[in-house]
C-alpha cells in the first residue's frame, strides 16, 4: 500500500484580516424582525458618521489557512490548497505558512486579483463580530486535479468555494475524494448553502462528516420544506441526506454531534472571555477531526474535547489563529478542564 504524502489537506480561502474593535456605546445590536434563520441580529452604525475605532489589529484567517494550522500544531503533516495574489500580502502568507510547517505546493497564484483580505467590526463588550470581506484571488480559484494532488492524504478538510468555478471545483473534488476512499470534511460556505438541498443532496453522500453552525442548519432544513422542530429533528434531517456524521456548533449553548449510532451534546465551559469571536468555528471543526484522526476514528468525546478546547482558546486572543493550540498543550488542558458530554 503507498505511503500518503500528508495526514490531511485543506481547501479553501487564505485572506489578511483587520480588526476593528468598537466601544459599545458607538454600536447597536438589533433583532431582525425578518425572520431570518441566518440574520438573526443585526448589528447597527451610525450612517454618515465618523466612528474612532478603541483599536485594531492584523492578522491572518481564512477557512482552509486556519484550518491548516490547527492540523499542523496537532503535529499532522499538513498541506493546503488556496489561491492568492501577486502582492506583498500573498508573500506575507507564504512566509507564514512555512513557519507554521505548511506545505504550499499546491498554492496558486493570480495577477488578475488581489490577496483576499476582511475587515473585522468586532463588539469590544462581547466579542462578537460583523466581516466585510473582499475574496479577491480566492475568486479565481480553480481546482485542477493534475496540480492539486488531493489523493496524497487520507482526509481532506474543505471549506468555503467562491467564484464563478466553484460548483466545477467541488464536483473534481468529490469525484476523487469518491474514488480514491479519502474521508472529506465539509464546512460549507455561504455559496454552498444557498444552493440548498439540490447541491447537497449530490455531495453529501460521499461527505465522511459536515460542519455546520446552528443558523446554518436551520436554514439548510428549511430549504428542503422541513419544518423546524427542535435539535433532534434537525441532526436527524442532516443525516438522512447521506453524510455519516454531522457537527452542529451553537456559540456560548456548545455543540452537537450525530452519527447513526450516538447523538451527543458537548457543553461549552462559562468561564471562558470571549475577546473575539473570529475562527471559532474553524477552530472548532478542524480540531474536531484532529482528534478523529489523533485516535483513528475511535474517540468521539475525545475528539469533541479537543474541538471545544481549541474553539475556546482561540476566542479568548485576536483573530482566528494565535489561540489554535499545539499538542504538546492540548493534553495537559485537557487534564486540566473538564467538558461535560451527554447523549441527547
Amino acid at each position: 500500500m503507498k505511503t500518503k504524502q500528508f495526514a490531511i489537506i485543506t481547501i479553501g480561502a487564505a485572506v489578511r484580516d483587520i480588526f476593528l474593535f468598537l466601544n459599545p456605546a458607538d454600536i447597536l445590536l438589533l433583532d431582525n424582525s425578518a425572520n431570518d434563520p441566518r440574520r438573526q441580529k443585526l448589528l447597527a452604525l451610525e450612517y454618515g458618521a465618523k466612528i474612532q475605532a478603541a483599536n485594531s489589529q492584523l492578522a491572518f484567517g481564512g477557512g482552509a489557512f486556519n484550518s491548516a494550522t490547527t492540523f499542523s500544531r496537532a503535529a499532522l503533516k499538513t498541506a493546503v490548497i488556496t489561491a492568492l495574489g501577486c502582492d506583498d500580502t500573498g508573500e506575507a502568507i507564504i512566509r507564514l505558512l512555512e513557519r507554521e510547517n505548511i506545505n504550499h505546493e499546491f498554492v496558486s497564484y493570480h495577477s488578475r486579483g488581489q490577496t483576499g483580505f476582511s475587515v473585522l467590526v468586532v463588539d469590544k463588550a462581547t466579542g462578537e463580530h460583523v466581516a466585510l470581506v473582499e475574496r479577491g484571488a480566492n475568486d479565481l480559484f480553480n481546482f485542477s486535479a493534475r496540480s492539486h494532488k488531493l489523493s496524497s492524504a487520507p482526509w481532506c478538510y474543505l471549506t468555503s468555494l467562491t467564484g464563478e468555478h466553484w460548483q466545477a471545483s467541488m464536483d473534481k473534488i468529490i469525484n476523487i475524494v469518491k474514488n480514491n476512499k479519502i474521508k472529506l470534511a465539509w464546512n460549507p460556505g455561504n455559496e454552498q448553502l444557498e444552493r440548498g438541498w439540490g447541491l447537497f443532496g449530490r455531495f453529501l453522500k460521499h461527505c465522511q462528516l459536515l460542519i455546520l453552525n446552528h443558523d446554518e442548519a436551520m436554514a439548510l432544513i428549511k430549504s428542503d420544506g422541513e419544518e423546524i422542530k427542535d435539535i433532534n429533528h434537525t441532526l436527524n434531517a442532516l443525516l438522512r441526506w447521506g453524510v455519516k456524521m454531522v457537527i452542529i456548533t451553537d456559540g456560548p449553548e456548545g455543540a452537537y454531534y450525530a452519527d447513526k449510532h450516538q447523538k451527543l451534546h458537548i457543553a461549552a465551559r462559562g468561564d471562558v472571555k470571549v475577546v473575539d469571536s473570529t475562527g471559532a468555528g474553524d477552530a472548532f471543526g478542524s480540531g474536531f477531526v484532529s482528534g478523529l484522526i489523533a485516535t483513528k476514528m475511535g474517540n468521539i468525546s475525545y475528539a469533541l474535547q479537543v474541538a471545544m478546547a481549541n474553539a475556546e482558546s482561540v476566542i479568548s486572543q485576536i483573530g482566528a489563529q494565535a489561540g489554535i493550540l499545539y499538542a504538546k498543550d492540548m493534553d495537559k488542558i485537557l487534564k486540566k478542564k473538564r467538558y461535560k458530554i451527554k447523549k441527547i
